[in-house]
């Protein structure tokens, strides 16, 4: 299943998207969150992929040329997605990095792969994927903005 939200304004610096969600079916698939190019919806800025058999968190997004570039695998300390279990997601962003946090964690970031006025110009929304028998309840999406460093924005996510 997919589900899509609109960001109500223009990303900028400061901007903290929320999700929270609920993982059903099976633990053998995973769940794909992406911040995508608004004039095409085909370019993806910043991926956010979790498995939740494996606990494995990558991030990743595609180059100009439309490939993927090298994913980066976040660390945990816990096993942040479970069947049946809510968890809450926040992806923000500041001058140079997508950073991501779940459940009052603060596991990764990402530097931005694109120009940064083309990328904030053009990100619009995002998408949350399930693939291989597994599908994301999505409760609620908050849109917030902090200051543009975004320090201690995982607190949103406790």
């Amino acid at each position: 299943n997919t589900f899509e939200a609109f960001a109500p304004s223009q990303f900028n610096p400061g901007n903290v998207v929320i999700i929270t969600g609920v993982s059903r079916g099976s633990s053998s698939g995973d769940f794909t969150v992406k911040f995508y190019d608004g004039a095409n919806k085909v370019q993806t800025h910043f991926q956010f992929q979790a498995f939740l058999e494996r606990q494995e968190i990558e991030l990743n997004s595609q180059l100009e040329n439309g490939e993927f570039g090298e994913k980066i695998i976040a660390a945990t300390s816990s096993a942040p997605f479970s069947i049946g279990q809510t968890f809450k997601l926040a992806l923000a962003i500041t001058e140079s990095d997508f950073l991501v946090a779940v459940n009052g964690e603060r596991i990764s970031n990402m530097a931005f792969r694109d120009d940064i006025l083309r990328l904030l110009g053009s990100l619009t929304g995002l998408e949350v994927i399930s693939n291989n028998g597994l599908s994301v309840l999505v409760q609620g999406v908050d849109f917030l903005r902090i200051k543009p460093d975004c320090d201690g924005f995982e607190r949103f996510t406790e």
